[in-house]
């Protein structure tokens, strides 16, 4: 089963742009690679490839979306999107006025687990039993650890 999220970047004019990820949205896992790998920088070059299956430390290059099925080479550690991987339209990046309307979007999409890096490059996380109370992802990713332990 899908643990479904939102991954997206606060812009310097106040307007925040997000994309939705499948698979592995919960912080111990989505949390943590955003934390460990990716900047601000990295984070508008993940966004601008739209929505993703899966979240990988690399954004890579394009590649099979279904090697794990048909024997071709899985990479691991590259990020898999429905665009540039699958060939599937319509899967561009949403700009929002402001956070809650990013979240009010993805939510009405099943995300459970809301991320985005603001301009100072801070990751924030909200869960959806908590809409709008975020934060810091490294402190997700902790209690999330433990809970998991």
């Amino acid at each position: 089963m899908a643990t479904r999220s939102a991954i997206a970047v606060k812009k310097a004019n106040g307007t925040v742009q997000g994309v939705y990820c499948h698979w592995d949205g919960y912080p111990a896992h989505n949390g943590k690679i955003l934390g460990d790998h990716y900047d601000y920088n990295k984070a508008l070059q993940l966004i601008t490839l739209g929505n993703l299956s899966s979240l990988a430390p690399q954004i890579g290059e394009q590649h099979d979306f279904d090697a794990r099925y048909n024997g071709g080479e899985v990479k691991e550690d590259w990020c898999m999107f429905y665009h540039r991987d699958r060939g599937e339209t319509r899967q561009d990046p949403k700009t929002f006025n402001t956070v809650g309307e990013f979240v009010d979007h993805y939510e009405s999409s099943g995300a459970e687990y809301f991320y985005f890096i603001d301009t100072d490059g801070q990751w924030w996380v909200s869960h959806y039993s908590s809409r709008n109370d975020f934060q810091p992802v490294e402190l997700a990713v902790e209690r999330n650890e433990k809970e998991m332990a």
